[in-house]
């Protein structure tokens, strides 16, 4: 299988009283607002922080990126083929890639 897309980073944050952080940091409930790496390394930190933190987790992702790792994990041989700047989250996305057992063809420029 061959999974072509735009990678992303996707990361979730598992928070306790999850509404009071929302509003805090202005965000609706559903919201899947595309952030810049700033805008995304304070929202990082301040889930960190806060105090209903429980856990998080982050990865590769996209659309691709996510069905790939599933039909991975079903036990498809898949590629994934797409564009990546050439900086620390692209290798951080590369890596990832790789841990899930998929075919790393990415492009970086």
């Amino acid at each position: 299988m061959l999974a072509v897309g735009s990678p992303m980073w996707d990361t979730c944050v598992l928070l306790q009283q999850c509404s009071s952080f929302l509003d805090e940091q202005k965000l609706k409930e559903g919201d899947a607002k595309p952030l810049n790496f700033s805008e995304f390394q304070t929202l990082k930190k301040a889930s960190l922080c806060y105090p209903g933190y429980v856990r998080h987790t982050s990865g590769c992702g996209g659309c691709a990126s996510n069905c790939a790792k599933v039909a991975s994990r079903l036990g498809v041989l898949v590629s994934f083929c797409g564009c990546l700047g050439n900086n620390d989250i692209a290798l951080r996305f590369q890596t990832d890639l790789m841990k899930h057992g998929i075919v790393d063809l990415t492009n970086t420029s």
